[in-house]
């Protein structure tokens, strides 16, 4: 009892101290209006949901650049600005509590379960997550059930004894990675490896049928979930694509960056250029009064032929520059990893120390896993950064910042809590040999 009364009490502190934190940066952005928040992705998020409330279907071709979650919560709020705002505060401090079970999941309920409390102050305190949960984005609904969808899927590899437990987890876990992938379309393919790591897992323990289950599980609701949309997206917008945004951005942000760095053209004459290649190759000229900046933007609610030419027009820059293709991935990587955009002032020194710090942790505590034979856990790990690492500079590199990694920090916190624990035993023990050196001297 009181083992529960003692995580029941850290469970509360970690969501006080995260959600007083995304307050205070509320209030520290806040203007009468809070237009200061309403930047960004927000309208096009924010139309979604009026089309919503007042026709009741997804046929706004907006929903083909936003899956429905985000739009729905807005809907459910009333479209209230300060609702929204107030509910994604508490959706980033639920992360940080997701993130301290999970760190419990993965490492036990023992000395090292007790990690749990460090790695939710992780993220509770991380500048990054707490940016880009006190704004009005889709990222905290998105982060949070992923990190429930991961917490469920150790619990299910955990009572791989007990199969009935293990398949109603790991059914638990595809369900919240549906909500995840129809809040924000970056995990909508993390059901493959998802389930492909735990029938290798399971087959490994020689409990192969059990894995075939749990994959089959996977594929049949998260999956299912992902192709439903699909076929949505097909019928009513002619583009059988979970989200058009990759197309845009594959071509707007990643190729333009390429072609920028490689002829030396301003940005605004890249973007003009690359809009001209994408009318030309689909045929078509510009009507009186129409301007290759508008054209441009039409280009995010795209048909299936208009996606085919971005995706061709992309490809074709690519193809053309792949030494700066390739030396890109780099500044991608720092970007991601090391930097956050709506962060200022002198902030911004300690956002950069913090993700530097933070990112270096992880990474050791990640290679200490492996060091101590603990490899399912780090392979686990390494493959879920891997997918959403390659997943982002597959589309963009320019523009990009830790808001690209906010789905990986309650994995992050996990290793990085790790890492910190290893090095406070080791210290502990070292103190300890010098005092039992001493004691022995005198």
């Amino acid at each position: 009892m009181q083992a529960r009364q003692r995580l029941i009490a850290s469970l509360a502190l970690i969501f006080l101290v995260a959600f007083g934190v995304r307050l205070l940066f509320v209030i520290s952005r806040y203007t009468p209006s809070l237009s200061n928040f309403e930047f960004g992705d927000y309208p096009s998020y924010a139309f979604a949901a009026r089309h919503w409330m007042q026709y009741g279907d997804f046929s706004s071709r907006l929903f083909l650049v936003r899956p429905p979650l985000f739009p729905l919560l807005i809907a459910l709020l009333g479209d209230w600005t300060a609702a929204v705002l107030i509910a994604n505060c508490a959706l980033g401090a639920l992360n940080a509590v997701l993130a301290a079970l999970l760190c419990r999941a993965l490492f036990g309920q023992g000395a090292e379960g007790r990690l749990g409390l460090l790695a939710g102050l992780f993220v509770a305190l991380d500048p990054s997550s707490v940016a880009y949960s006190a704004f009005l984005g889709a990222e905290p609904l998105a982060n949070a059930s992923l990190t429930l969808a991961w917490l469920c899927f150790w619990q299910a590899l955990n009572a791989a004894e007990q199969p009935a437990i293990f398949l109603r987890r790991s059914a638990l876990a595809a369900l919240a990675l549906s909500v995840s992938m129809l809040t924000r379309p970056l995990a909508h393919l993390l059901w493959l490896p998802l389930g492909l790591f735990s029938a290798l897992a399971l087959w490994h323990r020689g409990r192969l049928k059990l894995g075939l289950a749990a994959l089959g599980t996977f594929a049949l609701i998260s999956g299912g979930t992902m192709s439903a949309w699909i076929a949505h997206n097909g019928r009513v917008f002619d583009n059988a694509t979970f989200s058009s945004i990759a197309y845009y951005t594959m071509l707007y942000y990643r190729a333009a960056s390429v072609e920028h760095l490689a002829t030396g053209v301003a940005p605004e004459e890249v973007l003009k250029a690359l809009s001209s290649r994408v009318e030309a190759r689909l045929g078509r000229t510009l009507p009186p009064g129409v301007t290759l900046d508008g054209a441009r933007h039409t280009h995010l609610m795209l048909t299936s032929e208009e996606a085919t030419a971005l995706l061709a027009t992309a490809l074709e820059v690519f193809l053309t520059y792949p030494h700066v293709y390739i030396a890109t991935i780099p500044l991608g990587l720092a970007r991601m990893y090391g930097y956050t955009y709506i962060i200022d002032g002198a902030w911004r020194i300690v956002d950069v120390l913090w993700n530097v710090s933070f990112t270096g942790l992880a990474l050791y505590g990640l290679v200490l896993l492996w060091r101590r034979r603990q490899r399912l856990l780090a392979i686990f790990m390494a493959l879920m950064a891997l997918y959403f690492t390659v997943s982002t500079l597959l589309v963009k590199t320019a523009g990009s910042d830790t808001r690209e990694r906010s789905m990986l920090v309650s994995l992050m916190a996990c290793c990085a809590a790790y890492a910190v624990y290893a090095v406070a035993q080791r210290l502990r023990n070292r103190a300890g040999i010098e005092r039992a050196s001493y004691e022995t001297a005198t």
